[in-house]
């Protein structure tokens, strides 16, 4: 399925993955609202202001997927204190355009290697009004 340049990923998504934690025993979820930019076929996916945790994606579109690279800045007050975590994620892009879901890959504070399943689903073109009135973390 080749995607054209011309269809729009922009907007505002549900970010959803899971991962495993070596200090805690278990494996966890984290969501966020994020926006993605698109230009042709790059796509910038990066967490909505107020945030409790700064998320960014650099991908690019090829043939019904999305390849690249994640960034995440944990929440300052949380478990993980605000450190910094990246590596690798893929993603299909259903036919609707709507979702997408995959792998993502990167290394945990023990330096082992850890793998997930990583999810986004379009909201729309805003942040939508309840989320708007949430408090900033």
């Amino acid at each position: 399925m080749t995607i054209p340049i011309n269809d729009t990923f922009s907007g505002v998504w549900h970010s959803h993955y899971r991962y495993p934690s070596s200090s805690r025993a278990g494996e966890f979820e984290n969501e966020h609202l994020v926006r993605i930019h698109q230009r042709a076929r790059q796509l910038i996916i990066e967490s909505v202001p107020g945030s409790k945790s700064y998320l960014i994606l650099r991908l690019s579109i090829n043939d019904g997927t999305t390849t690249g690279s994640w960034e995440e800045q944990t929440e300052q007050d949380g478990y993980y204190k605000g450190a910094t975590y990246y590596g690798a994620i893929q993603l299909v892009i259903n036919p609707d355009k709507k979702h997408m879901s995959g792998k993502w890959v990167g290394f945990g504070r023990d330096m082992e290697l850890n793998t997930g399943p990583w999810e986004f689903t379009y909201i729309g073109p805003d942040v939508p009004k309840e989320a708007k009135s949430q408090p900033a973390s």
